[in-house]
């Protein structure tokens, strides 16, 4: 599909990921669609020329209302700071949700951003996505590995095709955590570096990160399946701080 000439739904469009994405889906000339529940970035949205709908995942009918017409979800919003429950209840709850509009809408290809977390603190050398995914009691590895699930049944119970990318960590202007938070840490002269620094730091610049997400979208062969994001280069910690 050439992305540039259709009408596209993004969540977490106002975000650091989405928003970028986003931008670089108008660029293209596309049609983007977000769904925004803080008033205040939905009024900035309108004025860039997006589409926007009012509300959240858990709001069934601006799910509906925000998918109709279009013809790819790009699902980027994922909410990070809650506790078990709730980031069930929420992120994976969220998707189940976004799932049934984009089928009772039509969509012809779902996109849904997981992370490299799903393998755990300390996957092993080589992991690859044939790795198994058990739950370790964290909020946000557990709720995108629950989510990857929800995703990956859904499709084959209802014939929607999806794509699944986990991307490692991103980077690029406005990212808060791994580009302003180090930022700020050392300025405040309180990063810490374990050991010499060589450990590798599996980093993902933004831009990088939505080609990924285009050519997912793009490619027929990637439908069904799930997909590890970096910048293919080998980077240590000390070279990425500094």
């Amino acid at each position: 599909m050439d992305i540039s000439t259709n009408h596209v739904m993004v969540t977490g469009g106002t975000g650091f990921i989405g928003g970028r994405f986003s931008e670089r889906l108008v660029e293209a000339g596309a049609t983007v669609h977000l769904l925004a529940r803080n008033r205040e970035k939905a009024d900035e949205a309108r004025k860039g020329g997006y589409h926007v709908t009012d509300g959240d995942l858990s709001d069934t009918d601006a799910l509906h209302k925000a998918v109709r017409g279009c013809e790819r979800v790009f699902h980027c919003a994922h909410n990070f700071s809650l506790g078990m429950a709730d980031a069930i209840r929420v992120n994976v709850g969220g998707t189940r949700n976004l799932l049934e509009a984009a089928r009772d809408e039509g969509i012809s290809r779902f996109i849904y951003l997981s992370s490299v977390a799903v393998y755990g603190e300390k996957p092993p050398d080589g992991t690859d996505e044939s790795r198994d995914l058990p739950l370790t009691g964290d909020p946000y590895a557990d709720s995108k590995i629950l989510a990857e699930k929800e995703v990956l049944s859904f499709s084959r119970t209802h014939g929607l095709p999806v794509v699944i990318l986990r991307p490692a960590i991103v980077y690029g202007p406005a990212s808060r955590v791994w580009s302003i938070g180090i930022v700020r840490s050392l300025q405040a002269k309180d990063t810490i570096v374990v050991g010499n620094g060589d450990g590798i730091c599996n980093s993902l610049y933004v831009d990088n990160l939505v080609d990924a997400i285009i050519l997912a979208d793009e490619t027929d062969a990637a439908v069904g399946e799930a997909f590890n994001i970096t910048d293919g280069e080998v980077c240590t910690w000390g070279e990425y701080i500094g």
